[in-house]
């Protein structure tokens, strides 16, 4: 179904609105759920979840010195960076599923992820491939995981929607290493 223009501006024009009261706090998800009929799937990976909620619990109680810091933080970015992939490798086969049971009409989905991953979402479609490295310095030696990309594979598209009060947040687009147009 298309919006008519009025419809469309007056709908982006609310999600903006949503998203720029700091007030409440909603994510895309919460506010997707709230104003439209979806079917919600989890492409999360449990264990790389707990990596990653471990890692960043150890960052925070620590006040080591920066070589213990930058461990930790390398190991959060590995399981970062794995979870990400993960999650963009098993959306092709979550999609079909639900398409085969008849669940959902067509063959698309919304994928709903942090700012602060998408220079990595980036990264993988311009690569055609999932590819992370094992950090060098850690404790913990773990596998490298590269791929080809699933959802090039399966032949999905992918568009990435950012609110533009992110967008015209210079300092938050940098931070988050995404080059500011």
């Amino acid at each position: 179904m298309r919006l008519s223009r009025h419809r469309r501006n007056s709908t982006w024009g609310t999600l903006e609105r949503r998203f720029s009261d700091g007030r409440q706090f909603v994510n895309a998800e919460m506010l997707l759920k709230s104003n439209f009929p979806l079917l919600l799937r989890q492409v999360e990976d449990k264990d790389l979840y707990q990596a990653v909620f471990e890692n960043i619990r150890l960052f925070g109680e620590s006040s080591g010195s920066m070589e213990k810091n930058f461990l930790i933080r390398s190991e959060l970015d590995y399981h970062q960076k794995r979870r990400v992939g993960t999650m963009l490798q098993r959306i092709p086969a979550i999609v079909n599923d639900e398409f085969r049971q008849g669940r959902i009409g067509s063959r698309k989905a919304v994928f709903t992820i942090g700012l602060s991953h998408v220079a990595d979402i980036i990264k993988y479609l311009r690569e055609n491939r999932v590819s992370v490295l094992s950090p060098l310095f850690t404790a913990l030696k773990h596998e490298d995981y590269v791929d080809s990309l699933n959802l090039a594979k399966e032949d999905f598209g992918i568009s990435i929607i950012i609110p533009r009060t992110l967008i015209n947040d210079r300092e938050e687009m940098e931070r988050n290493k995404l080059k500011v147009f």
